[in-house]
Order: structure tokens, then sequence, then C-alpha cells
């Protein structure tokens, strides 16, 4: 039901008409949002079976990166040439040319902003936004170099490397600066944690290739590239990423005070998220943490966040057990991104797709190794059995038999 007055219900729909406010289903949609992708840590312990299952989903992870990556660079390269005509074309002025639109669509994805005589590019490869799809690539640097550094076979490594590579390419390509910039720090960190930088028959092989591989695409276009790093650099200076969250935790906080009854309890679920905006009131908040402060109050923010805890000690346990030297190395690599997305203090990433589905994914994963771990331990103490067994069966014909008299 359309009602004529905007100013009392305060709620728009796309095409800019009033529409009653429905806040029950805003907080189903909030709690949807929140909660809706914990379902997958049953999947993953389920289906990921054994070893091999664990291997295959690293490939699967890195084959579609690649193919998502290809069809970013794809699009990249429609819009350069003008084949797809950005955002100009669509008849765009003023503020519009500075933002992505669903008219400016090339080939693949949503929302495009290609205005390059501005300065402004920001692709969502093959996702719905530029926003979603920054994120897409950082969390498959984390999954692309799993696959480089910890795979078992020579041509699932190359694949793992081939994948970083165009994860690296895309974070320049894009525009996204959160890309840009969260891309080579998390490779760096995840180097680091695993101890791989010190591993020099691994890490220098696949470091020089990716190093080759980088300096080509940025000798090939150098004022792109140069754009890029003074974009971030600008961005940077105009709102720094610790100021930028200070500012959210303190509007959370001024609103919702410790001594008021909705500090305690909330606003209510949905209302912080930009996506229930058809639903109800919502206030955008563009950090995840003071986002829980704003929907649940302080008893809902420190619940959830004890419960990412004790998951985040659980799987530490569960990975430090492991024996198995793949397993181990797989389980620190899920363990680590999920350190860094359920802490991550800048932006809303366990909000976004697909990083909250990778998340609780690997959730599930890090739960199930240690169970894959002990298959994996008997496999060896039957194999070893069956050996003594074949080696004394074979040492018994080559003894010479004694005569009777």
């Amino acid at each position: 039901e359309l009602l004529p007055n905007c100013l009392d219900l305060k709620v728009l729909d796309i095409e800019g008409e009033c529409k009653v406010k429905t806040p029950f289903l805003q907080g189903v949609l909030g709690l949807k949002i929140l909660i809706g992708y914990i379902p997958l840590i049953f999947c993953a312990y389920y289906l990921i079976e054994d070893k091999q299952k664990l291997l295959s989903l690293g490939r699967l992870l890195v084959i579609l990166a690649i193919i998502c990556c290809g069809l970013g660079l794809l699009q990249y390269w429609y819009l350069k040439t003008g084949r797809c005509e950005g955002t100009a074309a669509t008849g765009a002025t003023g503020g519009t040319l500075f933002k992505a639109s669903l008219e400016a669509k090339c080939l693949v994805g949503g929302s495009t902003l290609y205005t390059p005589e501005l300065g402004q590019i920001r692709l969502p490869g093959t996702f719905v936004s530029p926003w979603h799809w920054g994120w897409f690539l950082i969390a498959n640097s984390a999954i692309t170099f799993t696959v480089a550094f910890f795979e078992t076979t020579l041509f699932w490594r190359l694949m793992g490397f081939i994948g970083m590579g165009l994860v690296f390419i895309n974070a320049i390509v894009c525009g996204q600066r959160i890309a840009l910039a969260m891309v080579p720090a998390f490779i760096l960190v995840m180097l680091i944690a695993t101890k791989q930088i010190f591993k020099f028959k691994k890490f220098i092989p696949i470091g020089v290739g990716l190093a080759v591989v980088i300096m080509a695409f940025i000798s090939i276009y150098p004022e792109f590239f140069q754009e890029r790093i003074n974009s971030l650099i600008a961005r940077w200076r105009h709102s720094p990423p610790y100021a930028f969250i200070l500012q959210q935790f303190d509007w959370a906080i001024r609103n919702y005070p410790f001594y008021n009854t909705a500090g305690v309890l909330g606003a209510g679920l949905g209302r912080g998220s930009i996506s229930t905006r058809s639903l109800g009131d919502v206030s955008g908040l563009e950090t995840f943490h003071p986002k829980l402060i704003f929907e649940m109050g302080y008893i809902g923010f420190f619940a959830f966040m004890a419960f990412i805890t004790q998951l985040t000690f659980y799987t530490y346990k569960g990975v430090k057990s492991l024996r198995d030297p793949v397993l181990s190395s797989f389980g620190w690599a899920f363990w680590i991104f999920n350190l860094i997305i359920g802490y991550f203090p800048y932006w809303y990433p366990l909000d976004t797709d697909p990083v909250a589905i990778y998340y609780w994914l690997f959730a599930g994963v890090l739960i199930k190794l240690p169970v894959i771990d002990k298959q994996e331990r008997q496999k060896e103490r039957e194999e070893i059995v069956k050996d003594n067994k074949i080696k004394r069966k074979s040492l018994r014909r080559l003894r010479p038999r004694q005569k009777l008299t």
C-alpha cells in the first residue's frame, strides 16, 4: 500500500515512492543477514569427508576465482576499447557521474562506474556491485594463496599461482581502493603467519613469478597504476580508516549509551543494514561492530563477539593438534582468514557476499579437520600393519625348509 506522506515514514522504495514500514520483515531480513549463513558450518562438516574432499574444495574455489577474474578483466577490456560505453553514455550528469549504476552495466555483474576522464573506475566484476567484487578479491587472495603453497600436485599449485596473479591484477583494475590495499596485505600476513616466507624453495619461485606478472602488467599500464595509487593515498589522507572506525563507534555509543534502555536492547535487527531500507528506517552504518551495537545493543554485541571468539579458540585448538602436514597447512591458512575477517574493524565483511559464505564454510571445515586427521593417521597405521604382514609372508617364503630326519 502506498501512502502520500513520506516525511513521517522516511521510507522510499527504489522508484522513490512512499511505502508502508514493515519492521517485522525488516527484523527477519536483518536476522538473515546476521546469521543466515551459519548453517554452512554443518554443510561443510558433513560434505568434507576426507583429505581428498578438502583438496577438491580448494581446487573448485580456485577454478571459480580464475573464471570470475578472467571475466573481470574482460569487462575492463570491453569498457576500455569502447564495446561498453561507460557511465557518461547513460546520460549521467553532475554527481551521477561519480556513482555506479545498472545503466552502465557491461558484460557481467551489476552496478558499474566508468568515467576514466574523471578518474572514476569502480567495476563490479561478476557481482552486483564494486563493493562485493572488492571483497571477493580480498577473500580469494587467501584462497589462491592456500592452493598455490599447500596443494599436493604441481598442476594445482600452478593453478593457484595463476589465480593469485589474476586476483592481484583485478585488484588494480577494478578501482576498489580497499582491494588494492588489502589483497597484498592479506598475502603478506598469510606468508608470515604460515611461515612460508622463510621456506625459500617454495616462496622464491612463486614470489618471483608473481612479481614478474604484476610488473609486466604495470609496465603496460603505468599511468593507470599510478592513478590507482594516487587515489588510494588521497582517500587515506581525506578519511583515514582509523578515524572512520572511531567515528562510527562514537556515533553508535552516543545514540545508544549504557544507561539507556535502547542501548541495552538496540534499535532492532536490520536497522543498520542498507539492504533493508525498503522495509523500514535505516541508519547506514558502514562498519560491522558499531552496527552490532546499534542493532542489538551491548548485550547482543558482546554475545555475538563471544560466539565468534569461542569459535576462533575452538578451531585454533583443533588446527594446532593436526599432524598431517597438508591438513595442517590448509587449516592454518583457513584459520588466519577467519581470524582476520571475524575481527576486522573496517567496513563490514561479515555482511558481504561471498566473504560471509567463505567464513562460515571454512569454520565448518576447521571443525572437521581433526576428525579427518584421525582418519589419515588410522589409514597410516593400517598401511604399516599391512606392509608388515606382507614382509613377514615374504620372509617366510624365503626361509629354507628344514628336512625331517
